[in-house]
């Protein structure tokens, strides 16, 4: 009987011995080697997401640098590769009379006003300007254009840095406070589709034009800051300025209108001993 138990004993063993190595034998990975044989998955897995995060950072910079408002987009066009350049030509010739007609008008006593056009800006911004006048614009920097609408104004300039450039943009609101006192209030800004800060554009402003010798300072009016400019009319200058006889008269610019897609600047000339004409 005991001989007995001891085979069944023995022979309990092998069977348990058997099933435990059959079912070990399902799998040819042994425990120690299951994180090893995923490491380079694991690796893949990492090397792909950081790709992608890389093409949607990359994209979203690219469609940031890419925005430009819809006013500007339609003021493009009037460079090199404008379709007609000798439109360009004869509309940036057309601002050039118009602005000496105007010089010429408010040298004398009397009433003036002029009128100028977006396309007509925009064409001498594109032809004149970088032709005749290189250096008004910085390095890094071309394209300007703007577009008008009522009391307001769309600038932009294109920035360059490297094989990357973006439209830094403006819009502004613009009116005449009083007579020679114009006042520039920053309704939005932008370098593509990002935000700038609008006050510091206009301490920006402002400090360009006290450097060239125009008096301006931004103050609080009507809750928001605004660029205050008083044009540099004055008063009736000393006798042989501006190579003029006589005494100089004062210049005051008393309408400054914008519209759709058009400029208007009127005022008079007051001699020294205060006729008009």
């Amino acid at each position: 009987m005991r001989a007995s138990a001891v085979r069944n004993s023995r022979t309990g063993s092998a069977r348990m011995t058997g099933g435990e190595s059959a079912t070990g034998g399902g799998s040819s990975v042994a425990p120690g080697q299951a994180g090893v044989a995923r490491t380079p998955f694991r690796w893949r897995a990492v090397a792909v997401g950081t790709v992608v995060a890389m093409a949607l950072v990359g994209g979203c910079v690219l469609a940031v640098a890419r925005h430009e408002p819809g006013p500007l987009q339609r003021s493009a066009g009037w460079g090199a590769g404008a379709p007609d350049p000798a439109a360009s030509a004869r509309l940036a010739g057309r601002l050039i009379s118009k602005v000496s007609a105007l010089h010429s008008a408010a040298s004398r006593p009397g009433r003036w006003e002029g009128v100028f056009t977006e396309d007509e800006v925009n064409a001498w911004l594109a032809t004149d300007l970088p032709r005749n006048h290189p250096r008004l614009l910085p390095a890094g920097w071309s394209e300007p254009r703007v577009s008008l609408e009522p009391r307001h104004v769309w600038v932009g300039t294109r920035w360059h840095a490297g094989p990357l450039s973006a439209l830094v943009w403006v819009r502004a609101d613009v009116r005449l406070r009083s007579p020679g006192e114009i006042a520039v209030a920053v309704d939005a800004a932008g370098l593509g589709g990002l935000p700038l800060p609008g006050d510091a554009l206009l301490k920006q402003l402002a400090e360009r034009f006290s450097a060239s010798g125009v008096s301006a300072s931004v103050v609080r009016l009507d809750g928001r800051n605004q660029l205050v400019v008083q044009t540099p009319d004055g008063r009736p200058g000393a006798a042989g300025e501006s190579g003029m006889k006589g005494a100089r008269p004062a210049i005051r610019l008393d309408a400054v209108r914008l519209d759709d897609g058009e400029l208007l600047v009127a005022g008079e000339t007051v001699a020294a001993d205060g006729a008009t004409r």
